[in-house]
């Protein structure tokens, strides 16, 4: 089953804040008419965006054997269920991971492998701890 991401409109507001601060650089660059940093901003702008605006195609899936999450356009992690220590619903905006979908203030963390985990913000956060856990007595952990 697939779990689409939560997002906040505390995020709407960050994409529309941001996008609005790096619009000021373009437009200054473009009346002094200097060329490098026209482009340079732009592919500031273009890059920024671009992580801003990942996270509205990132999902969890629980699939047979494993589960999938996809943080952006390129970013893909398969994480076997032997591999998952727990799952735990937490209430902040920070995440502990570098890599993870967080858009919300609530989220769940994954704990894998012995000290990794990843932080997601789903739409139906119950249903999938629940499924997921469902899973998790189907496929015991692997201790190391």
């Amino acid at each position: 089953m697939k779990y689409r991401v939560n997002i906040d409109k505390y995020y709407y507001i960050t994409i529309v804040v941001i996008s609005l601060i790096l619009l000021i650089p373009l437009i200054l660059s473009i009346v002094a008419k200097r060329v490098w940093v026209i482009l340079v901003v732009a592919f500031l702008i273009i890059f920024v965006e671009y992580l801003l605006f990942s996270c509205f195609i990132g999902y969890a899936k629980l699939e047979e054997d494993h589960l999938v999450i996809r943080y952006g356009f390129i970013i893909k992690r398969r994480l076997p269920y032997e591999i998952i220590r727990g799952v735990e619903k937490k209430s902040s905006y920070f995440s502990e991971s570098l890599i993870s979908l967080k858009t919300t203030k609530n989220c769940v963390v994954i704990l894998f492998n012995t000290y990794d985990n990843t932080t997601i913000s789903i739409k139906d956060e119950d249903d999938f701890i629940e499924k997921l856990l469902e899973k998790l007595k189907e496929y015991p952990c692997k201790e190391e």
